[in-house]
């Protein structure tokens, strides 16, 4: 990998951990207003997380290489390996809630998912919740642990987001961003000190 492609997917991982983190301290500046009953803001809510989830799904992309649309061996090859450089460059280990795919592609087909929701009682779909776990309990068991029937959904208790029936850990997720953030600063700046020349001179990728 040559040190300005290198530069560039560094600047623009950096730019999408920071929209992410600055969406996730967004919705929960709004969780808060909404609590202390000043205003209704749901939609805001429902806005700044989605967009962390989104915001997560592009540093995941940059990261992590899809073989889809690059099947030819040499390709795929050549392309991860510049990723795997990226990651071993910055020491990025364990981020595999973020790399967690689940979520992101509930947003990409959102219109087959809706598609497969018309097909569940009405009744029975629980969209928009914001609040505990054990909100709705039947026979003494919390009827939102069936993943299956929920549309739309945070459990404040958990930090978990569910969306068309996939469970999103945003906690886990957070944290392993904040670690991240540090080490793209610490590249950033092990990078204009000239640290890693070495490693684009001998990098095969390049």
């Amino acid at each position: 990998m040559k040190k300005q492609e290198f530069e560039l997917f560094l600047d623009e991982l950096n730019l999408q951990v920071d929209f992410a983190l600055y969406s996730a301290h967004m919705f929960q500046q709004v969780y808060v207003e909404m609590s202390s009953g000043t205003r209704n803001q749901t939609n805001k809510f429902w806005y700044y997380l989605q967009n962390y989830v989104v915001e997560l799904a592009n540093v995941s992309k940059i990261l992590f290489i899809s073989k889809k649309g690059y099947e030819a061996e040499n390709i795929f090859e050549q392309r991860k390996a510049k990723r795997d450089f990226i990651i071993d460059t910055l020491d990025i280990k364990n981020i595999n809630a973020i790399k967690n795919k689940q979520m992101r592609n509930s947003l990409e087909h959102i219109d087959e998912k809706l598609e497969e929701f018309s097909r569940i009682d009405q009744r029975f779909i629980f969209n928009r919740n914001i609040g505990p776990s054990d909100a709705i309990m039947i026979d003494n068991k919390p009827y939102l642990s069936d993943n299956s029937k929920q549309l739309r959904n945070y459990f404040t208790d958990l930090n978990v987001f569910v969306l068309f029936g996939k469970r999103f850990d945003v906690k886990k997720t957070h944290d392993e961003l904040l670690d991240l953030k540090g080490k793209v600063e610490l590249g950033k700046e092990k990078l204009d000190r000239g640290d890693f020349n070495d490693l684009f001179d001998n990098c095969k990728t390049s």
